[in-house]
């Protein structure tokens, strides 16, 4: 790899994890890790939420209300309604 590619890996990982942080603090939700350290793939937090970074950034940057996003995935696993995704869910699907 070079360099170039290197430095860029590393700012991708960098705001990646800045991202986390921001949608950890604003759910008040442990981070966990990345899902087999695979760094803007699947984030865990508190062994119970999974988040992929599109949904985290769609989270923060159009300002849905906290615990939205929790409350998406419990309906979508206690419901087995796996079609509803977060964007349609915070728009009023069900």
């Amino acid at each position: 790899m070079n360099k170039k590619t290197e430095k860029l890996i590393l700012q991708y990982e960098k705001a990646c994890n800045g991202i986390v942080r921001q949608f950890e603090k604003k759910q008040e939700i442990e981070f966990d890790g990345w899902v087999a350290n695979d760094i803007g793939s699947i984030a865990g937090f508190i062994g119970q939420y999974y988040f992929n970074m599109e949904d985290m950034i769609y989270d923060l940057t159009t300002d849905q209300p906290k615990d939205m996003i929790l409350d998406w995935q419990d309906y979508v696993v206690t419901t087995e309604k796996t079609h509803v995704n977060y964007r349609a869910y915070s728009k009023g699907m069900r």
